[in-house]
C-alpha cells in the first residue's frame, strides 16, 4: 500500500505512483490493515504493532446489500421498511430512499455465513426472503447489489486471525504519537468514544484536528 520514511526533519510517504514529503502523516487506515500493508523505514513501536494486530476492524466481516425499486411500495402500505430476522439471509434491513424521495431502495446486512457464496446465490436467497416479507412486490425490483467487505483490500487483508468485535477499539496506545511525533494513527477504530462506528470516526477526527492545531500554534 505504501512506504513511510522518517527523519528528524521531515517524513516521506511513497505510494505506487507518487511521493509526498510532509511534516506529519495521519493514518486513517484500520490499524490491523495498517501494520500489515504499509512498510516503514523506521520500525514502529512494538506495542503498537501488537495492539494493532489485535484490533478489530468494524464492519470488515459484513456483507451489505441494496435493492432498488421503481416505487416505495412499503411506504404505500404504511410500512417503514425496517425488517429483522434471526434466520436470514438478511439479518436487518432499512428504507434507503433518498432525501428528495424520488429514488427508492431497501438496504441491509446479510448473514456473514454467506461470504463464500456467489453474488447470484445470495440474491436468490434474498428473493425468497423478500417474497415471505412482501409477496410479489418484494421481488419486483430493478436491481440488486451487495458488497463483501472482507474482500476489499482497503478494509481487510487475507488472514485467519479471529478478533472479537470492537476488541481494542479506542485502546489508549492510539492516543500516542509515533516516529518522533510525526505519525498519528487515527480512524474510527482508534476512537476512545464510539470506537468502530461513524460517530467514532467523527469524534476522533475532531480530536486529531485539535491536536494538530495545538502542535502548529
Amino acid at each position: 500500500m505504501g512506504l513511510i520514511k522518517i527523519s528528524y526533519i521531515e517524513l516521506t510517504f511513497t505510494t505506487k505512483n507518487d511521493e509526498f514529503i510532509t511534516d506529519i502523516v495521519v493514518s486513517t487506515i484500520p490499524p490491523q490493515l495498517l501494520v500489515n500493508s504499509v512498510s516503514f523505514s523506521t520500525k514502529l513501536d512494538t506495542n503498537l504493532i501488537k495492539i494493532a494486530n489485535n484490533t478489530y476492524t468494524w464492519m470488515k466481516d459484513s456483507i451489505k446489500f441494496a435493492i432498488v425499486y421503481k416505487t416505495p411500495f412499503w411506504k404505500e402500505q404504511g410500512l417503514s421498511g425496517v425488517s429483522f430476522s434471526n434466520v436470514g439471509p438478511f439479518t436487518e434491513m432499512y428504507d434507503h430512499s433518498n432525501f428528495e424521495n424520488n429514488k427508492f431502495a431497501l438496504m441491509g446486512f446479510l448473514n456473514g455465513a454467506l461470504v463464500n457464496e456467489s453474488k447470484e446465490a445470495r440474491e436468490e436467497l434474498i428473493r425468497a426472503q423478500l417474497f415471505k416479507f412482501f409477496g410479489e412486490q418484494g421481488i419486483n425490483y430493478l436491481s440488486y447489489e451487495d458488497k463483501v467487505w472482507n474482500k476489499e483490500k482497503l478494509v481487510n487483508f487475507e488472514n485467519d486471525h479471529f478478533i472479537n468485535p470492537h476488541f481494542n477499539n479506542g485502546h489508549s496506545i492510539y492516543q500516542q504519537e509515533f516516529l518522533n511525533g510525526k505519525f498519528i494513527v487515527a480512524g474510527s477504530e482508534t476512537s476512545a468514544s464510539y470506537g468502530g462506528y461513524m460517530e467514532g470516526a467523527i469524534y476522533r477526527g475532531n480530536e486529531i484536528s485539535e491536536q494538530l492545531k495545538n502542535k502548529f500554534q
